[in-house]
Parts: C-alpha cells; sequence; structure tokens
C-alpha cells in the first residue's frame, strides 16, 4: 500500500491545488466575465464532447489499464505490439465517432434550438474537441496503467486549469472576443494532450511498432474492450446526461445548466479523493486478482470505502458550512443561489458513491467483467428516464434527486454482486457509526443559528460542528487510513 500512499498523497494536493484554481476560475472569473448563457455554455460543450469522446475510445483505456501489466511482463516486443493494436483501435474509434454526430447532427441541433440556441451556435466546437478528449482519456490511462497518476493529474487537473484562467483573464482585458475565448478553450485541452504524448516518450511508455498482436490476443482483448466501451459509456451518460438533459428540457435551458453546473463544480469537491484513490488502486485491483490475492483485495475494498466515508463526509460538511457566504461573495449570487438544494442532494448522491468503495472497479477488473454491461445499461437507461420524468417538473432539483436515486440503486446492486461473486464487502460497525456522525452534523449544520452575522455564524459553525466531526472520527477510529495522516500531522506540527 506504500505506492497507493504516495500517489495518492501527490495526486490529492495536485487535485486540491487544481480544484482552487478552478474555484476561481469557474466560481468568480468565469460568472463575472461571461453572462449566464455563456457560463452554461461551458458545461454543455465540455459534457457533450466527453460522451462522445468515451463512446470514441472503442474501450481502450480499460483495456491499457487491464491489460498492460500483463503484456509488460513478457517483454518490450509485446508490449510495444499491444499499444500498437490499442492505438490502431482508437483511430478507428475516433472517426466512427466523429461520423455519428455528423448524422445526427440535424436531431441534436432540434433538441437544443429552443431553450438553448447558443449551444447550437458553437455546436462546430464538439468535433475537434471531441476528437482531443478522446486521446486525453486514453493517455491518462496510459499513465495511470505505469504509475504515473500524479503525472495525469497535474495535467487534467492544474495544467488545463491554469489555461483556463490565463484565456478567461484575456477576454476580461478585452484582447479577444467571446468567438476566439472559445476556440481557445477547445485548444487549451489540445495543449494538455502535447503534454501527454511528450511525457509518454520521454518516460519511453509509448511504445509503438508496425507489429499487432496475434489474433488469439486480439480477439480476447476486442471482447473485453466491446463490453468496457459500453461499460464506460453507460457510466458517462450516467454523469453527464443531467447537463445535456436540462439543456434542452428544463424551463430556463442553458440558464438552468448554468445553475446546475455551479453546483457541479461546488460538490465536485467531494468527490475528487474518490477519483484519486480508485486511479491508483487499480492497478492494483488487477495485480491481486492475477495473483489470486483475495485478502489483500478485501483490505483495498475495505480501506477506500472507509477512507472515502470520513473524507467526503468532512468535505460534504464544510460545503454546507460555508454555502451561503460563498453565495454572498461569488459574482451573480443571487442568481446562483436557486441551486442550493441541488448542492445538498448531490452532495449526498456523491457521498453515497463512495461510501460503497471501489465496487465497480473490482467488477470490472475480474475476470466477471462482463457482469458490469447489464448493470451499467440498467443504470443508464434508468438515468434517462428519471431525468426525462423529473426535470420537466422540478427542473434542476428533478434531475439532482434522479442523480441520488440511480446512485443509490447502483451502488447497492453492485456490492451485492461482489458480495456474491467474491465474498466481499466494504462495510463494518464504523462504517454505520461513520455515516451517522456525517448526517448528524449536517442537520446540525441547518438548524443550528449562532447569530446574525453570516461571517460569525460560519467561523462559529466551522470550529464547533467541523472540529466535532473531526475529533468524532478520531475518536471512532472510523478509517485507520486518515487516522495515520491525522497523527503524522499532529506529531510534525508539535
Amino acid at each position: 500500500m506504500g505506492i497507493v500512499r504516495k500517489q495518492s498523497s501527490w495526486s490529492t494536493i495536485l487535485t486540491y491545488v487544481g480544484i482552487l484554481i478552478g474555484y476561481v476560475n469557474i466560481g468568480f472569473f468565469f460568472p463575472k466575465v461571461l453572462n449566464e448563457e455563456h457560463f452554461g455554455l461551458r458545461s454543455i460543450l465540455v459534457e457533450f464532447s466527453m460522451v462522445f469522446g468515451y463512446l470514441a475510445t472503442f474501450g481502450v483505456g480499460g483495456t491499457i489499464q487491464k491489460y498492460l501489466y500483463s503484456f509488460s511482463k513478457d517483454g518490450n516486443v509485446q508490449e510495444s505490439k499491444f499499444l500498437t493494436t490499442v492505438f490502431l483501435q482508437l483511430v478507428i474509434g475516433v472517426l466512427f465517432s466523429l461520423l455519428l454526430v455528423k448524422i445526427f447532427e440535424p436531431q441534436i441541433i432540434s433538441f437544443y434550438q429552443t431553450k438553448s440556441m447558443l449551444f447550437v451556435d458553437f455546436l462546430y466546437l464538439c468535433f475537434p474537441l471531441l476528437g482531443i478528449m478522446t486521446l486525453n482519456l486514453v493517455f491518462e490511462s496510459l499513465l495511470i496503467a505505469n504509475n504515473a497518476t500524479s503525472v495525469s493529474t497535474f495535467a487534467k487537473e492544474v495544467l488545463l486549469r491554469i489555461f483556463h484562467f490565463l484565456m478567461i483573464m484575456l477576454l476580461h482585458f478585452k484582447f479577444i472576443g467571446i468567438t476566439d475565448f472559445w476556440s481557445l478553450y477547445v485548444g487549451s485541452y489540445g495543449l494538455v494532450l502535447i503534454f501527454y504524448v511528450l511525457y509518454a516518450l520521454y518516460k519511453r511508455y509509448l511504445k509503438l511498432g508496425l507489429h499487432v498482436l496475434e489474433f488469439i490476443h486480439v480477439k480476447s482483448l476486442t471482447e473485453f474492450s466491446f463490453f468496457s466501451l459500453l461499460g464506460s459509456l453507460a457510466s458517462m451518460i450516467v454523469l453527464k446526461v443531467d447537463v445535456l438533459m436540462l439543456g434542452g428540457m428544463s424551463e430556463d435551458g442553458i440558464r438552468d445548466v448554468a445553475i446546475y453546473a455551479m453546483c457541479i463544480l461546488i460538490t465536485s469537491v467531494i468527490e475528487t479523493p474518490k477519483r484519486i484513490l480508485y486511479q491508483v488502486s487499480v492497478p492494483f485491483i488487477s495485480k491481486y486478482f492475477a495473483e489470486r490475492d483475495m485478502v489483500s483485495l478485501d483490505g483495498l475494498y475495505k480501506k477506500t470505502s472507509s477512507t472515502m466515508l470520513v473524507i467526503g463526509g468532512g468535505m460534504l460538511l464544510l460545503i454546507w458550512i460555508f454555502l451561503d457566504l460563498f453565495y454572498q461573495i461569488v459574482p451573480r449570487g443571487e442568481f446562483f443561489v436557486a441551486g442550493k438544494t441541488v448542492i445538498l442532494i448531490l452532495g449526498l448522491a456523491k457521498l453515497i458513491e463512495m461510501l460503497f468503495g471501489a465496487n465497480a472497479q473490482i467488477i470490472s477488473f475480474s475476470e466477471k467483467y462482463k457482469w458490469s454491461f447489464p448493470l451499467i445499461l440498467g443504470l443508464a437507461i434508468l438515468t434517462i428516464y428519471t431525468n426525462w420524468l423529473l426535470i420537466p417538473l422540478y427542473g434542476i432539483e428533478g434531475a439532482a434527486y434522479a442523480t441520488l436515486f440511480c446512485y443509490a440503486l447502483i451502488n447497492i446492486a453492485r456490492s451485492i454482486l461482489v458480495y456474491k461473486l467474491f465474498r466481499l464487502h466494504p462495510f463494518s460497525v464504523k462504517t454505520i457509526l461513520g455515516l451517522v456522525v456525517v448526517l448528524s452534523m449536517l442537520g446540525l449544520v441547518s438548524i443550528v443559528s449562532f447569530g446574525q452575522n453570516i461571517l460569525v455564524e460560519t467561523g462559529v459553525k466551522l470550529v464547533v460542528i467541523g472540529g466535532g466531526f473531526i475529533w468524532l472520527m478520531y475518536v471512532f477510529k472510523i478509517s485507520p487510513e486518515v487516522n495515520y495522516f491525522m497523527i503524522f500531522f499532529k506529531e510534525r506540527k508539535f
């Protein structure tokens, strides 16, 4: 677990540096410089391209993470053949996805032109953004498979957001116009891609050649890639469909997307440690399955659950304490405050997913990976249906409730499956105790008042309720990993 801890620590630091830059960008400069419609455009543009980008990968990302370790043990020649094979598969996927968007362009325009016409005006940018994002996703997988998660995290969480800050500054000081800004915004993802390629070449991760794998290997890889593609695409639909459907179905269209996008930004801090820890853990999950080491896998499963409960619960509590103050500081706060309830709903949805640990990764990287497909496909269909049902009735809150319901359902189903297949589960008595502490503290923030001054109110809640949360988690030892870091920093300080 030493490598996991080291990579996770560096990735966490870099991610939160990126989040800080992102909060400055999206939480201050973007709403200050852009109007509500252009603020909403950013989300639809990125999410639309991301969904089709996952389709374009043809499952290559998951294939690299699962099989690179095995082929690298067989020598550089086999590793080169493997990477050449999957990158050829990637080229086919990109061309197919671009063609698909072009074919259905009239239907896409028809869906958005009434409520989100601005997105229709900038739809042409989705074509280059889709291709660039696809390559970025694959190179991220290549770095993760080589235990270089922190480098990938730096590029997409820090470097990309620095580019965005520079671009919004150019627009703010009128060095460029709004059309040039969006073109440069898309180009920033291309700069990250250049960084990935140069780093992969420098570290000799990108071992391409003129030969591909033998047919027997290609057949098994293609089969896994197919199911990985379906699973990843369905997962991306689950994550992104609320934004995409809000743009075409909600009463205020792209303006509602703007509010919802701010809610997603604020709650993204909750699940960030989860993404980092799971990325770092993936090579070890594959390794433990390859070595049939179920004891180590069980330990990893439980640690992901308890650690994420403490960190995710703490982040949600911190957001709920500071939220009213945030709305008074952020530009156009009177517009974005309509999403306050949405933030709590989305936060609870993310906390539920973290509570259930690495169940999706365990299924996906086991020999039973095919089970991922019916689960995630059913969830994708359910997510589309619940959003279709609730968005016209409740707007942005309807989208949030659909997310909460679907997150809870899929994680219950996955955990039952993991237990039936491998007799593993992530829970203990301390897990339940930790969840009770989190919910109790959230309730206290909502019902307890310490005065009329918003600064005093926030400060007292932070010290009393936030401090109480940390003390209870430490005393009850909900997560040994978190306690380890608490003791470490305490000894360093004193």
